[in-house]
């Protein structure tokens, strides 16, 4: 087992890259580990994870990302014990039309559908910039956080 944490011993060190857009399209590999490192999402009992409550909130947070965010994918991701590992893939912003947006002159097709451009020949609005990895990071600990304050 570790030693507990020593400020004097464990400096924390930023391996970002200077000057990266995090927030460009590509795959992402995050590691996320729980405070002090305590066995806070549950245990591994006859070599399979076994998610507590806490573990289960992280994990459905987790899947509900490409829900909220349009261009986010999931790739593998795994809770354990004290951390945790996904994989996030950000698409291209592709400009498509919000969905539950139509035009009626088209009988409720979708904009998308009818033309990339609107009535006065302007383009359609994109799709809002996606949110740098750690802003995303930062709301996805934040939602578990409060689902386990509540």
């Amino acid at each position: 087992m570790s030693s507990k944490f020593d400020p004097q011993k464990h400096h924390r060190r930023s391996i970002r890259l200077r000057n990266y857009d995090y927030a460009q399209p590509g795959g992402y590999y995050v590691t996320i580990v729980a405070w002090h490192r305590k066995y806070l999402f549950g245990k591994v009992m006859n070599e399979e994870m076994k998610l507590n409550k806490v573990g289960e909130i992280v994990q459905w947070e987790w899947l509900e990302l490409p829900k909220r965010l349009r261009y986010i994918e999931l790739g593998e991701f795994v809770v354990m014990p004290n951390h945790f590992h996904g994989i996030l893939i950000f698409r291209h912003n592709t400009g498509a039309t919000p969905q539950g947006l139509t035009d009626a002159s088209a009988g409720n097709a979708p904009l998308s559908a009818v033309t990339n451009e609107s009535m006065d020949g302007s383009p359609l609005p994109h799709e809002p910039k996606p949110a740098p990895l750690g802003v995303i990071i930062a709301q996805f600990k934040s939602r578990v956080t409060k689902r386990l304050t509540y």
